[in-house]
């Protein structure tokens, strides 16, 4: 048997892999301990204006010492990733990153390897604007049980508080400071978001999400998106057979990913995560 202090010198010393697939369009990085054994993937979904986590951040470091494998996927029409970005583009993306790991395999661009694995479970982790992403691919997917969202716009129709930021603002951020990173089309599409139009909305899936497991956080002092998204959402899905949980961060303010550094964000996912 094992000693606590045996368990602890194993978690913090195993090696952590890289590794960096394609998948049509989209160009996805991982890390990883050990693929020899059915794995639990974590797919992460980054916000706008914002950029994919990074193989080498501690929480992901982190997600990998408590066994899961790290999946961090590229939108269709942004960085290394093929294509034009539309908000629904994104969403497509998680759906194909989903399909990938349930296939099995893929070949490693890094060392030209095919490497291959068994996903025994796919869980979605998002945050500000990759929340809302996380919350409509997941209730998409019948291969989804388990959701994070951090921080989600949840309808993007319902403008209830003035000073919140408008998408239509990132547009022209977008457009004007990452041109080449994020690749946009037209203006259009980002009226129609704002319009609540685009099938970006998780009031719209609540029947989906009702039967998935959901864990929703939002900071109580969020000027960029109101956390009443999180709180009229969990109204909607709450009971069931399934878990949805509600934490409101009474001092915290607008958040995506990189909330998972603070100890307190990331112990509440994962936990959430292993039950």
């Amino acid at each position: 048997m094992h000693t606590h202090i045996e368990v602890i010198f194993y978690i913090w010393t195993m090696k952590l892999y890289r590794a960096r697939v394609r998948s049509g369009k989209v160009f996805i990085s991982f890390a990883y301990s050990d693929l020899s054994k059915p794995i639990k993937v974590i797919i992460l979904a980054y916000g706008l204006p914002g950029s994919p986590s990074n193989t080498s951040d501690e929480f992901v470091r982190r997600f990998v010492r408590c066994g899961f494998v790290v999946a961090i996927p590229e939108y269709i029409g942004t960085f290394d990733s093929y294509g034009k970005f539309t908000p629904e583009s994104s969403v497509d993306t998680i759906l194909g990153t989903i399909k990938l790991f349930k296939k099995g395999g893929a070949k490693d661009l890094l060392t030209m390897d095919t490497l291959h694995w068994k996903a025994k479970e796919i869980v979605l982790v998002g945050g500000s604007f990759g929340a809302s992403v996380a919350l409509v691919a997941g209730a998409k997917s019948k291969l989804i049980k388990k959701i994070v969202s951090l921080a989600a716009p949840t309808n993007y129709g319902a403008h209830t508080d003035p000073d919140e930021e408008s998408v239509i603002d990132d547009y022209h951020v977008l457009k004007r400071a990452f041109p080449f990173t994020w690749r946009l089309t037209s203006k259009k599409v980002w009226t129609d978001l704002y319009k609540g139009r685009l099938d970006l909305n998780a009031v719209d899936h609540t029947k989906s999400l009702k039967g998935k497991n959901v864990l929703l956080i939002h900071g109580m002092k969020d000027k960029v998106v109101n956390f009443r998204n999180s709180t009229q959402l969990y109204g909607l899905i709450k009971g069931g057979k399934s878990r949805k949980k509600l934490i409101l961060l009474k001092h915290e303010g607008h958040f995506g990913l990189r909330a998972l550094r603070k100890p307190n964000v990331f112990n509440h996912v994962i936990r959430f995560l292993k039950r």
